[in-house]
């Protein structure tokens, strides 16, 4: 488990330093060609490694709002943002770092919980939290490269 881990907290950290410099304004504008925002994605990779880890074992989500998730997960847009929370770049951040020392430090009682299998867009069954980290890192990976996409865009846009 230990290199799904790292690999999940060298993706996130690469993240940050991607979006840490990017103006408020930036964050929020809605590329060409995109129906959603950075600002949108960052909380999206955050919400869904819980989702697929803590949710599918049946164990409560620590650290996010049921209104947090509800406004990040898979089908919702920026507009879904709920007004109650913090959705500042730097907690976004701070969070997707503390959400995957969290399942570290759950880690036994995630092992021993009993999934229920979700089979996720690409086919993909998530059985345990061994799939749940292994399928969460390649989302993380998929949003980074839109993220860096968008962000190559919108800077060229405002140069």
């Amino acid at each position: 488990m230990e290199p799904l881990f790292n690999t999940s907290l060298a993706f996130r950290q690469f993240l940050i330093s991607q979006v840490e410099k990017i103006d408020d304004d930036l964050l929020d504008t809605i590329p060409e060609g995109f129906n959603n925002n950075i600002r949108w994605n960052l909380a999206h990779i955050l919400v869904t490694q819980p989702l697929l880890t803590y949710q599918l074992a049946g164990i409560e989500i620590p650290h996010l709002s049921i209104e947090f998730i509800e406004s990040a997960k898979k089908g919702s847009n920026p507009e879904d943002f709920s007004l109650n929370e913090d959705f500042s770049t730097k907690h976004l951040c701070e969070l997707m770092i503390e959400m995957i020392k969290q399942t570290q430090r759950d880690v036994e009682e995630l092992s021993k919980a009993e999934f229920k299998p979700y089979e996720t867009s690409i086919g993909f069954v998530i059985k345990d939290l061994e799939s749940a980290m292994a399928f969460s890192n390649i989302h993380d990976g998929i949003h980074i490269g839109r993220l860096q996409t968008m962000r190559k865009q919108l800077v060229e846009m405002n140069v």
